[in-house]
């Protein structure tokens, strides 16, 4: 059994990866996993990290979970909260069942966080991707199932494989396949049921918006204290939810699921997590789960493009580490002063 599970550090950078030597496996190959998280920065100064992971290999079976905190209490909210998680994994079920588990996790480790008296979760929150794979040692790679389950705008997409023939260039090609969708205010179906639970969207009022690419002026923008609308000229960045009484200056949210975040719940947002599974093919070669520190400035397809130039080596530590550099050079790129906590975890299947 090789895992972690840790809140990621303050300062610096934090990885591990893990792996399993076997000959039974497809091709000889042993699937490794990997995971790794660097502290945002705000004006040159590295930022609390309110990112937290864990991520276990185990048998046949990987599990990962991405937390990515916000709001004032952020860190203490995604740490508390990722072991609340913990203390329901062991007991998910696997096969067609281990979505909908993975989901009942989410939602019961929310009820932990939001009872516990020495976590002040009122304008603090999170939000999770969590994902199951199983059947890594079967001698057959159709044997392979998926599960997936998040709320908020932690992301998961694979990366599929498929070789050419020799006569067309290059020996192979290369997909991406969107695992989650973002929880957003501005998505349709999303804003009618904030609405109907008696949320505001709006978008934040100039005046109050932090550096470009930042989410508030808290922890990047994710969620809480916004700022006074009477005071705006305009408004501007992402749709965001708002008490509906007139002068509401809360909670702000940038996401439209999450969990914690006791006055978001109040207006709509929603600890209820989107759950997919799917059996996995024999050119399903690698899964990637990042915060949305990773996703807000790369692609789904640059992100791969940094993990499948380790697909020969399977070095799942180096291309966790190359979607980190890729999403500080982009932070950097954008000039604010700026960039959001980063987390990444990559399985090579």
């Amino acid at each position: 059994v090789q895992a972690i599970s840790m809140a990621a550090p303050d300062d610096g950078d934090e990885a591990v990866s893990v792996g399993r030597q076997s000959n039974e496996y497809v091709g000889g190959c042993a699937p490794v996993l990997a995971c790794s998280s660097i502290a945002g920065e705000r004006n040159g100064e590295t930022k609390e990290n309110q990112d937290s992971f864990h991520a276990k290999l185990e048998g046949d079976i990987a599990v990962v979970v991405i937390v990515d905190g916000h709001g004032k209490r952020g860190s203490a909210v995604a740490s508390a909260f990722r072991s609340a998680v913990l203390r329901y994994l062991p007991h998910t079920p696997g096969g067609p069942a281990a979505a909908e588990g993975l989901a009942s996790a989410i939602l019961a480790a929310d009820v932990v966080l939001l009872l516990n008296p020495q976590i002040d979760s009122e304008l603090s929150g999170a939000t999770c991707a969590a994902v199951r794979v199983e059947g890594l040692s079967s001698a057959s790679p159709n044997c392979r199932r998926l599960a997936v389950a998040h709320v908020g705008d932690c992301r998961a997409i694979m990366g599929r494989r498929e070789e050419l023939g020799q006569s067309e260039a290059g020996s192979e090609r290369w997909s991406t396949v969107r695992l989650t969708e973002d929880h957003r205010p501005s998505d349709e179906a999303e804003a009618a049921r904030l609405i109907a639970a008696g949320g505001r969207l709006q978008k934040a009022p100039l005046l109050a918006q932090p550096h470009a690419g930042r989410k508030n002026s808290g922890d990047g923008g994710k969620g809480g204290h916004a700022g006074d609308s009477s005071r705006g000229q305009g408004y501007g960045g992402p749709t965001r939810l708002w008490h509906r009484g007139s002068g509401s200056i809360a909670p702000g949210l940038a996401m439209s699921r999450g969990v914690g975040d006791i006055l978001g719940q109040g207006c709509g947002l929603l600890p209820e997590a989107t759950r997919s599974e799917m059996a996995l093919g024999p050119g399903d070669a690698v899964i990637v789960v990042a915060s949305d520190g990773v996703f807000d400035v790369l692609s789904d397809a640059e992100v791969l493009h940094c993990c499948r130039v380790f697909w020969s080596s399977r070095a799942a530590s180096e291309a966790a580490a190359a979607v980190l550099a890729a999403a500080a050079r982009a932070w950097a790129g954008r000039g604010m002063g700026y960039r959001d906590d980063c987390t990444c975890a990559v399985l090579f299947l």
